[in-house]
């Protein structure tokens, strides 16, 4: 096995090489970016092969690398969230038409013509960053204000509403990846704040875990077409 260093952050990744029969009723299941179904934190990817698939053209590397985007956070472009009517949607009945989506430059595509991250990608990993940061931030200064000793950690609330405030004004220009840094500045400055307090943040870290809807996905990638079932 090769070494990691202690900063480096490794994926496990299940691959297999079955038949059709096998398979089974699964058949046409690409693979899953698997969680720990508790709170939603990421945990596996899991790839499969048959011979029918390689047929098709699919190997394991561009697939493995699709499943690694949803692992890191990244959705379909063909998937959807409705913030107004709280609907979390794919591209099926009313909502067909999502499957145009699909002509972007990403491997998180089902056309399968490219086979890497665009900007696409990076920007929505940046906004899903940025509001994250700064609604965890927002969670944890809620207890550090209700604290009888919240006065004596005034210098690091400032540093992150002047951290927010820098993170929503690149936002605002479409700087997304300014966007999301100063975010997370903002809610590191809380955090030191926080842990000046003895305040337990695990479960706001678990809160954020959850998808709007209030249940992470469950959504393997299939094959589409005439002859996938």
């Amino acid at each position: 096995m090769s070494a990691y260093d202690p900063s480096d952050y490794v994926i496990p990744v299940f691959t297999y090489h079955t038949t059709d029969r096998r398979i089974g009723s699964q058949f046409g299941l690409l693979g899953f970016a698997d969680d720990n179904w508790v709170d939603g934190t990421q945990t596996y990817l899991f790839v499969f092969n048959t011979p029918t698939y390689r047929q098709f053209g699919f190997g394991l590397s561009a697939v493995t690398v699709h499943e690694v985007g949803h692992h890191i956070g990244i959705s379909h472009p063909h998937d959807g969230y409705d913030s107004e009517q709280g609907i979390d949607y794919g591209p099926g009945g009313p909502f067909f038409f999502a499957w145009q989506g699909d002509y972007s430059a990403t491997i998180m595509s089902y056309m399968w013509v490219n086979h890497g991250f665009g900007q696409f990608d990076q920007d929505n990993l940046h906004r899903y960053e940025f509001a994250g940061y700064l609604n965890w931030a927002n969670a944890v200064l809620a207890d550090i204000e209700a604290h009888p000793d919240a006065d004596t950690v005034q210098m690091y609330v400032d540093a992150a509403d002047a951290a927010a405030m820098t993170a929503q004004r690149a936002f605002k220009q479409w700087d997304y990846t300014a966007a999301a840094a100063n975010a997370r500045e903002a809610f590191e400055q809380v955090s030191l704040a926080a842990m000046a307090l003895n305040i337990d943040m695990t479960m706001d870290v678990q809160a954020l875990r959850i998808t709007p809807t209030g249940a992470p996905p469950k959504e393997g990638d299939r094959l589409r077409g005439p002859n996938a079932k």
